[in-house]
C-alpha cells in the first residue's frame, strides 16, 4: 500500500518481486542473489566487517532507510549484529576503518560517475564492495 501511495508501478513491482523470489530458490549460492548477499554480510561480519554501508540511488533513498531498519532489527541480537549505515556521503578510502562492507544499488545502466569513481577507489584500497543491479526505474519509489 505505501508503494502504491508513492506512485510506484505496482504491477511491475510485483513482477520484479516474483522474478527475484524465483531466483532466490536457486540452490547454488552464486546464482541466488538473496543467499549470496546474506552470505557476504554474514561472512564479512564474522571477519570484523560489521558496518554495512548502503549506497542507494537518490530515487531509492527512502527504501534504503527501510532496509537499514530491517537489517538493524534482524541482525542485532544477543549483543551481536551488523550496523547498517544509510544516507552517508561516500568518502576517500582512508577515512574508513576496516570494519566496513559497502553495498551499492545501481538502478538501470546509469551510475553516477562520481559515485563510480569513489566505489572504484574503495575497491582498489581493498574494501569489499558489492553492487546489486535493478533493471529499471519502474519499481523505484
Amino acid at each position: 500500500m505505501p508503494a502504491a501511495i508513492c506512485g510506484a508501478d505496482i504491477k511491475k513491482l510485483l513482477e520484479r518481486a516474483i522474478d527475484t523470489a524465483n531466483l532466490c530458490k536457486e540452490p547454488e549460492v552464486l546464482k541466488n542473489p538473496g543467499a549470496l548477499l546474506g552470505a557476504l554480510i554474514g561472512g564479512l561480519a564474522l571477519k570484523g566487517r560489521d558496518k554495512l554501508t548502503l549506497i542507494m540511488p537518490k530515487q531509492m533513498e527512502a527504501f534504503g532507510l527501510w532496509v537499514e531498519q530491517l537489517i538493524a532489527e534482524s541482525t542485532g541480537k544477543e549483543g551481536k549484529g551488523v550496523a547498517p549505515i544509510c544516507l552517508e556521503e561516500l568518502s576517500a578510502p582512508e577515512t574508513y576503518r576496516s570494519d566496513r562492507f559497502f553495498v551499492a544499488t545501481q538502478l538501470g545502466v546509469f551510475l553516477d560517475p562520481g559515485r563510480a569513481d569513489k566505489l572504484g577507489k574503495l575497491k582498489m584500497a581493498g574494501a569489499p564492495v558489492y553492487t546489486m543491479f535493478i533493471k529499471d526505474k519502474g519499481v523505484s519509489l
